[in-house]
């Protein structure tokens, strides 16, 4: 034991004083106005703990011992706990010693002007480090001195290569592309953080705008995966019986697109591609029949946004009822008409409006029906199948003017049908749905190894003199396009597509 230990407790031993007297309550009390100084420079200052805004209060895991006046005596007191606001107690400190807060050059943005700040030099306190030596110093205190240390900073000259990214930032926000989609994410001021990296100057987004771009693209691009089952198929050409939507999945790749956000922020950009995780759908064949292997060959689209609530359910009907599921065994023809049906009021379609003697229009039960005869002649030309018939409708119509203008498939029961011949050497399977409004017409099969290319739409204010050569130049009423297929076998196919109207297109530049 050390002598000065030993020597103050023989002392109290001879004079009879009881420990458990001398640790009187009343007595310890908190170290909350006992007087310290503390130096900078050639300045020196007397403060109190209250003085610097530490707060202090009773440990409620403190247990009082006989011999804890010792830890009084001794400075190792833990019956208090301490805190304080590091930035508050800063200020106290700078504005005693009058030392200036170092301030950083920053963007900023006042009525709608983007502007820099001028930076201000200054000196970094060590105020923790500071309190914590004066805490375990009490309640017997010393004279302290403050610590300082170099504060780098970012200066109006850092800042200047990167205005016009903050500026685009600011107008355009920041945008993050997909395969399918672009999403575009708003940025405020307050969004964009300039910060010293290893003495270089790095753009970043803070961390509530980081996190709302993440969870908005986590919502909006997730897909649930899902399977195509195929229960039973029919002989000849026929609905199938399928469950299911083949999907594939797909889910936000956080970590990695957070990084790509990163670099295009690194390299002056304000875009960049989502990275995702994906998950593949299944076509299970579970009829017995050999279908061959089946894997998506062609896709057609169009867009019955706007429809009257007459055709907007002929539509949904259509794709539902009467063409999910069709197969088509190889070299067997499609014929659109067959799978109608009785197109009346009894057979549960709708009214709306339909084409007539070429420029006429009455409402019918089953108009819209041709929206999809127009995906499935899509889906079939994107596929490279042989077309048998097909004619485009006798008035240009908007509605089939998004994924394909032009190439549209007009059919009514016993005048106009749409045919084409599966000449692959399996079958193809037709799935069908609408996505909100979007007509969807999937065809499935086994791949042969044709490609399909296409070009177009051509009017006559944009035609090329290929397009003059083949056809001798397109009217003012005409939509072209050229489809050409290659084969395996170094074989290829050139056809134009060409569709005229009773009346003027749109003519595109």
């Amino acid at each position: 034991m050390p002598k000065k230990i030993f020597f103050i407790l023989g002392a109290l031993l001879v004079l009879g004083i009881n420990a458990a007297a001398f640790h009187n309550e009343d007595t310890l009390q908190p170290p909350t106005n006992i007087e310290f100084e503390i130096r900078n420079s050639d300045m020196s200052q007397y403060f109190t703990l209250a003085d610097l805004g530490v707060s202090i209060k009773e440990n409620s895991t403190f247990k009082p011992s006989k011999i804890h006046f010792l830890s009084s005596i001794f400075g190792t007191n833990n019956r208090y706990e301490y805190s304080w606001d590091e930035s508050k107690t800063e200020d106290i400190l700078r504005s005693v010693f009058q030392i200036k807060k170092p301030e950083n050059a920053k963007f900023i943005e006042q009525n709608g002007i983007l502007n820099i700040t001028k930076e201000q030099k200054g000196t970094n306190l060590k105020t923790n480090e500071l309190l914590k030596k004066i805490i375990s110093d009490a309640p017997h205190f010393k004279s302290y001195k403050l610590e300082t240390k170099d504060a780098p900073i970012i200066k109006k000259a850092d800042l200047n290569p990167y205005f016009d990214q903050v500026a685009r930032l600011l107008e355009e926000g920041f945008i993050v592309r997909t395969d399918e989609e672009i999403y575009t994410f708003p940025s405020q001021i307050k969004d964009i953080i300039a910060k010293l990296e290893e003495n270089e100057v790095k753009l970043s987004l803070n961390d509530p705008y980081l996190s709302y771009i993440l969870d908005s693209l986590d919502t909006l691009t997730y897909q649930k995966r899902s399977d195509l089952i195929i229960k039973e198929v029919p002989q000849g050409v026929g609905k199938a019986t399928i469950q299911g939507r083949f999907q594939n999945g797909r889910s936000l790749d956080r970590e990695l697109t957070k990084q790509l956000i990163k670099n295009a922020l690194t390299y002056g950009s304000n875009e960049t591609v989502g990275a995702f995780k994906n998950e593949e759908g299944r076509i299970i064949n579970e009829s017995g029949t050999d279908l061959g292997e089946m894997e998506l060959l062609s896709t057609g689209l169009s867009d019955f946004a706007g429809s009257s609530y007459g055709r907007d359910f002929n539509v949904r009907k259509t794709l539902n009822e009467h063409y999910n599921g069709v197969i088509i065994p190889a070299g067997e023809s499609f014929k659109f008409n067959d799978f109608l049906g009785p197109v009346t009021y009894s057979a549960g379609w709708k009214g709306s409006l339909a084409i007539f003697n070429g420029n006429e229009l009455k409402t019918v039960p089953g108009g819209g029906i041709c929206q999809i005869s127009t995906t499935v002649y899509r889906a079939a030309i994107n596929a490279g199948l042989n077309i048998e018939e097909q004619r485009n409708h006798s008035l240009y119509i908007d509605y089939y003017e998004a994924y394909g203008e032009g190439l549209d498939a007009t059919i009514y029961p016993g005048y106009q049908d749409l045919i084409f011949t599966n000449d692959t050497e399996n079958p193809i399977l037709i799935e069908a749905y609408a996505d909100d409004t979007l007509a969807v017409v999937n065809f499935y099969g086994t791949d042969d190894g044709r490609s399909v290319e296409l070009y177009g739409p051509y009017t006559q204010s944009k035609q090329n003199d290929e397009v003059i050569k083949a056809l001798g130049g397109l009217d003012y009423n005409q939509i072209a396009w050229k489809q050409i297929i290659k084969w395996p076998d170094g074989s290829i196919k050139e056809y134009w597509r060409v569709s005229t109207y009773n009346g003027s297109v749109p003519q595109t530049q």
